[in-house]
This record gives C-alpha cells, sequence and structure tokens, in this order.
C-alpha cells in the first residue's frame, strides 16, 4: 500500500549566479583577446554552466519585475509602497490580466506587483500575482502570494484551493491536505476540495477519508476521475 507519496511533484529550481574571470592570452599583433567568459550557474553535477545573455536579461527582467516585494516567511511582504488609489490598483491588476492572457508572462507578474504594492491589503491582487508566478514556474512565490491572500480574506474559499494546489505541487501532500480541509471549514460544499481531499488521502493510504470525501465530491453533484475510483475500488471496496 502506497505510503505518504507526493500526488505532483514540481519544482521549482533556483541556480545562484556566480561569476568565472577569464584571464586571456597575452596580446600579440597576431592575436586579440577573447570575449569575457559569460557567468555560470552550478549544475547538478557540481560543474559551471555558462549562461547566456538572453537567460541573463530574463533574470534582470524579473527581478526588477518584483522590485519593491520581499517574499519572507511564505508571505509576501510590501517593502516599498506605491502612490496611488484603489482604482489605479484595479487597472494595474487588469493590465496584468491582459498581459497574462497574451503569455507575456513577466510583464503580467509587474503589473501584479505593482497593483499589489498600490493597494497592499486586497486580498485579489496577490491572488492574480500568485496565478502569474504559476506560469513562470515559481510555485514558492506563488505559495507566498496564495498564503497572503488567505490570511487576508480568510473567508474566501479561492486563496486557500489555489494555495492547497500549489503545495500540492510542490510534493508537501500533508500540508496540502491540512489547507484544503481548512478551505472546507469555508466551504463545506466546495466540490474541487472534496475531490482532490479523495485523491489525496488515497495516495496518503488512507482509504476511508478517500471514500468520505468521494461521496461528499457526489453530494454536491459532482464526480470524481472514473480512473481514481478503479484505483480506489482495487484497493479498498467501496462502502455499502
Amino acid at each position: 500500500m502506497p505510503r505518504k507519496r507526493s500526488i505532483v511533484l514540481m519544482t521549482a529550481g533556483v541556480f545562484a549566479l556566480t561569476a568565472t574571470a577569464c584571464r586571456p592570452p597575452a596580446e600579440t599583433a597576431a592575436t586579440v583577446s577573447p570575449p569575457p567568459a559569460a557567468p555560470a550557474v552550478r549544475t547538478s553535477a557540481g560543474d559551471a554552466a555558462p549562461v547566456s545573455e538572453r537567460d541573463l536579461a530574463r533574470k534582470r527582467a524579473f527581478e526588477d519585475a518584483i522590485r519593491g516585494l520581499r517574499f519572507e516567511g511564505e508571505r509576501v511582504i510590501v517593502d516599498d509602497r506605491l502612490p496611488g488609489s484603489d482604482e489605479d490598483a484595479r487597472t494595474l491588476f487588469q493590465a496584468g490580466r491582459d498581459l497574462h492572457e497574451t503569455n507575456q508572462r513577466t510583464a503580467a507578474i509587474k503589473s501584479y506587483a505593482r497593483a499589489v504594492r498600490t493597494a497592499p491589503d486586497r486580498p485579489d491582487l496577490y491572488v492574480g500575482l500568485g496565478d502569474a508566478f504559476i506560469t513562470k514556474g515559481r510555485t514558492d512565490l506563488a505559495v507566498a502570494a496564495y498564503r497572503t491572500a488567505a490570511e487576508l480574506d480568510p473567508t474566501n474559499p479561492e486563496p486557500l484551493s489555489r494555495l492547497a494546489l500549489t503545495l500540492s505541487r510542490e510534493g508537501r501532500a500533508g500540508e496540502a491536505i491540512r489547507t484544503m480541509h481548512a478551505l472546507l471549514a469555508v466551504d463545506p460544499d466546495h466540490a474541487v476540495a472534496h475531490e482532490r481531499l479523495a485523491i489525496w488521502h488515497y495516495y496518503d493510504g488512507d482509504d476511508v477519508a478517500a471514500w468520505r470525501h468521494v461521496q461528499e465530491t457526489r453530494r454536491v453533484g459532482h464526480d470524481v476521475p472514473p480512473q481514481f475510483l478503479e484505483l480506489l475500488r482495487a484497493r479498498t471496496p467501496e462502502p455499502g
């Protein structure tokens, strides 16, 4: 019986940039110094791998996009608030959504981040920011954004749902389960929460809880995937 397996594992790797020095040979009339070596990152094997100028430009653009924000304790902290009204924040948020929909991901993050810096007490802005981080594979920063939104508006199930799903993608199954149960305390009829919990409890080895959430999913008018039901029935018969 599988125990404590991660449901979905999605790792967002963050490599520390290092600089390598290149000493050119002595110049003569017939020689020209080679171009400077590209900065490098460390591979999983510990070897230095060159970083292209394009990658460096992307890194700088991302750092610029999140300027004024700090990520600490899996929360988003606004270090540099921007002047402006709620209406200005809404305009920035909509611009971020438009950029997101046209796959301009870093630009979308920048617009969402500026919206957050303009109105840091609005939870919906952090949800948009988290969604944009997901498109960049930065689930770690998305967790911070969704968690901040959930704490600003604890009665809203959507930040909790996104937080739980993202924790699952990071392989943090226990935290994902606890977060989804917290969502059900807010909205007991949340179909996605019951469906996810049925699957997650199965992989956690708790078939009783899995069947309970299958039944709850049906109660609210939805069904779990049939392939999952086959797996669950093969291991534990459906309660009468």
